[in-house]
């Protein structure tokens, strides 16, 4: 059964990194904050990304890996450029704030892996 990891930016500008099988009935438990937790107290949250991936398992891995790379500082200079890419793309790389290195039209997904 396919499953989703995605990104959702909470109103105090956060981000919570999450697994699930039905990507839309998760978002719509957040956005109501069927459970108590992180995303409750910072309603109301938007999807910034997601991935589907082939199994439950793959899901929950990728979320690990995108929230060590959140400890390091990467994966938020990933999602800024995903959020963006197709309208600013070239505007960031040229204003200094994403690395010409990462260039985000290239990076985005790549690095998440």
């Amino acid at each position: 059964m396919a499953a989703w990891t995605y990104i959702l930016e909470c109103a105090d500008g956060s981000y919570y990194t999450g697994a699930s099988t039905y990507i839309e009935q998760r978002e719509a438990q957040h956005q109501d904050g069927v459970f108590g937790g992180y995303t409750s107290l910072r309603r109301p949250v938007k999807l910034v990304w997601s991935m589907e991936v082939q199994t439950i398992h793959d899901a929950i891995a990728m979320e690990r890996r995108i929230k060590r790379n959140f400890l390091l500082g990467i994966t938020h200079i990933i999602v800024f450029a995903e959020v963006f890419r197709r309208r600013r793309c070239r505007y960031w790389v040229r204003s200094g704030l994403i690395p010409s290195r990462l260039n985000a039209c290239s990076c985005v997904g790549v690095a998440l892996l």
